[in-house]
């Protein structure tokens, strides 16, 4: 049961009314996820929003290596709200069916393109590092520039957010029961 059940519209005050329009023309689970917590702090969900807006629909970061960030940041932190939310969104993105399973599966991809693996090692490392080797950070940055390297960190940093969240208020994904993630061995290497 999640610990911040959503507000029935009669409720909302105004300034939750306003931030619930804004999360319905956002996204279609408006009353799961991180909304329903979100709306008892209107002023930070309308922050938290903006954020959402610029890294799904603004940034400098590919589609594609977007959602792989995403998704490695979902298994890594075995966030299975973000991995249902997402993997539609990665393949439409066109990440392989392949790459994905492997992540599922808590394996290194054995098959990514010259731009997913740098990205890969990027994520992975400061996921279970907490900061990122200098030879991978020049990689990503010679490879897709100074404001991918931003966007991609921010991305990350967001996601962490998020998860925490999502994990306080034991929110769900409306309609989407995942099985739990296999058991990693080891984490996610990134060499």
């Amino acid at each position: 049961m999640a610990r911040f059940p959503s507000l029935p519209d009669s409720e909302l005050n105004q300034a939750q009314n306003d931030l619930m329009e804004r999360i319905r023309r956002f996204s279609s689970a408006s009353a799961s996820g991180p909304f329903p917590m979100l709306l008892r702090s209107p002023v930070l969900g309308d922050r938290f929003l903006s954020v959402s807006q610029y890294l799904r629909f603004e940034t400098a970061l590919p589609e594609d290596l977007a959602e792989l960030a995403i998704l490695i940041h979902a298994r890594v932190r075995e966030d299975a709200y973000e991995w249902s939310m997402h993997t539609g969104r990665a393949l439409a993105a066109g990440l392989s069916q392949d790459l994905i399973d492997d992540l599922w599966q808590g394996q290194k991809p054995r098959q990514m393109d010259a731009r997913q693996a740098p990205v890969y090692r990027f994520c992975v490392q400061a996921l279970r590092r907490q900061r990122v080797d200098e030879a991978v950070f020049g990689e990503v940055k010679a490879a897709l520039g100074e404001s991918v390297v931003v966007d991609l960190t921010v991305t990350l940093g967001f996601y962490s957010m998020l998860s925490l969240m999502l994990a306080v208020a034991e929110a769900t994904a409306q309609g989407c029961e995942l099985p739990p993630f296999p058991p990693m061995a080891e984490p996610l290497p990134w060499d």
